[in-house]
């Protein structure tokens, strides 16, 4: 056990110089002297970058509250919106990143819902999430073909990325409506099982996934998984999309930058970063994604390593909110909330 942990904290400590040195190539091609310009120039209007992301949390924590089969009072979605920007505050400070967030948020509404149903609306809307992020890189690749000049042969080949994109989604709904944890653990090698995997929590396990089941096979709330893409999917494009507008309208309003050149910017910037996911805290991938992708657009790079470093402090702020409101959380023992849930659900 104690080899393992060695070796993932060696792991991440080179892929950490990784990003740094990726950093240090993007300051040795565009200087530090832009980004201290722009910053000058954005100045208190940073905190309206920073603001505009507390629209995402309440989007990103109502297309998690619609998803419950109990009705549950409107009167406790604060609490909701509190929990999401609580588990995603993890991101920041954990190398799990969200992973370690997700199961936090259950706990955090465990007096409005039982805990297995909030895992299992927490699991389900973590798969929605994804979903809605691979339709994030398929409007990228959209965006692409009619922003950029491909040749044909890249248009092929991005046509049928789409395809086998589909194909993919189609697969994980289809397992998740069957049992997706139990399928997991089936397609987990013996080892791993026989050390990890109790009769008991094989019980715990199967229990979430009749709460998914029972999401998903409720046609009343088809609807609501439908809502809470959309949801997931206009949140993150539009408010991300927005964001770097602002910044390259604040900072270089005589540069012809377009609403469509800033989403173009957003979802390359997500897709490099999440192929090298590997790197903690996307240090690095962030700012040299943006200024790669201003190149491909025909534009200077110096403006892609300020908006890398504005959207990181912007997540370092949302971040000590979200722990904030852990601490906060942790202190408080005396919940009205859980007086009342009960009656009303």
């Amino acid at each position: 056990m104690k080899k393992d942990k060695k070796k993932i904290s060696a792991n991440t400590i080179i892929f950490l110089m990784a990003g740094i040195l990726i950093l240090v190539i993007c300051f040795s091609m565009v200087g530090i002297a832009p980004m201290i310009g722009h910053f000058k120039l954005i100045g208190h209007r940073f905190w309206i970058i920073v603001s505009i992301h507390l629209f995402s949390n309440i989007f990103l924590a109502m297309g998690w509250f619609i998803l419950f089969t109990r009705k549950i009072s409107w009167r406790y979605f604060p609490k909701f919106v509190a929990a999401r920007m609580a588990g995603d505050s993890t991101t920041f400070i954990n190398a799990l990143g969200s992973i370690a967030g997700e199961p936090l948020k259950a706990l955090y509404v465990r007096d409005i819902v039982p805990l297995k149903e909030g895992l299992a609306t927490i699991f389900l809307d973590r798969t929605i999430h994804t979903i809605s992020n691979t339709f994030i890189m398929l409007t990228g690749i959209v965006t692409a073909i009619f922003v950029l000049d491909l040749p044909p042969a890249s248009i092929v080949l991005s046509l049928s990325l789409i395809a086998a994109i589909f194909i993919a989604l189609f697969i994980v709904v289809k397992k998740q409506a069957e049992g997706i944890l139990e399928y997991l653990i089936i397609k987990m090698p013996d080892f791993i099982t026989k050390k990890y995997i109790t009769d008991e929590r094989m019980r715990h396990i199967r229990a979430l996934d009749d709460e998914i089941r029972l999401i998903l096979h409720n046609r009343s709330k088809r609807k609501q998984i439908i809502a809470s893409f959309l949801l997931h999917y206009l949140s993150l494009l539009v408010i991300s999309t927005l964001e770097i507008y602002l910044i390259m309208i604040y900072t270089e309003p005589a540069s012809g930058y377009t609403a469509v050149d800033a989403m173009f910017l957003y979802i390359f910037g997500f897709i490099l970063t999440s192929i090298m996911f590997f790197i903690p805290a996307n240090v690095g991938t962030g700012e040299g994604s943006y200024a790669l992708a201003l190149v491909m657009l025909g534009f200077r790079p110096e403006l892609g390593v300020t908006i890398g470093f504005i959207r990181r402090l912007r997540s370092f702020a949302w971040t000590l909110i979200g722990l904030a409101l852990m601490v906060a959380s942790g202190m408080n023992k005396k919940d009205d909330a859980a007086k009342g849930a009960g009656s009303e659900h």
